[in-house]
């Protein structure tokens, strides 16, 4: 099976498309968003609770 495309998943018709790259182990803060949020992981793994 193939990956995510990017360059589809940018033209969905968002506001602001965002690519994030974080090192192995990255911990972020719990937060939420005043706004709609979808994401598209490409490499790795993340662990959402």
């Amino acid at each position: 099976m193939s990956g995510p495309d990017f360059a589809a998943f940018q033209a969905e018709g968002f506001d602001e498309v965002l690519e994030r790259v974080w090192a192995p182990g990255t911990v972020l803060a719990e937060h939420t968003h005043p706004f709609e949020v979808k994401a598209v992981l490409v490499q790795g793994e993340m662990h959402l609770e």
